[in-house]
């Protein structure tokens, strides 16, 4: 990973504005989890759990792996946190 990257991450788990203790144990529903954003948050939650033993269970979607957000997505478990990009009508 470039050192820009990890440099990031790190600064978000040291943010104080962020309650890690919150997130532990939950699902966490990222979408768009191959762009910038979506995978930014990824390895930000991947890395406080791995800090802070969150056990957050992540999941990733992204069209290529689970098909299109607004067809039906089944998951065990419904999610306790989502992160999605919301695009404009017709992108």
């Amino acid at each position: 990973m470039p050192d820009v990257i990890q440099a990031e991450i790190e600064d978000i788990l040291g943010d104080q504005n962020i309650i890690w203790g919150e997130l532990k144990g939950s699902t966490a529903l990222a979408t768009g989890a191959k762009g910038l954003i979506g995978s930014a948050l990824a390895r930000a939650l991947r890395a406080g759990n791995k800090r802070y033993g969150l056990n957050i269970n992540i999941v990733a979607h992204t069209r290529q792996t689970h098909g299109d957000i607004r067809s039906e997505f089944p998951m065990e478990v419904p999610p306790d946190y989502i992160s999605h990009k919301l695009l404009r009508n017709g992108e």
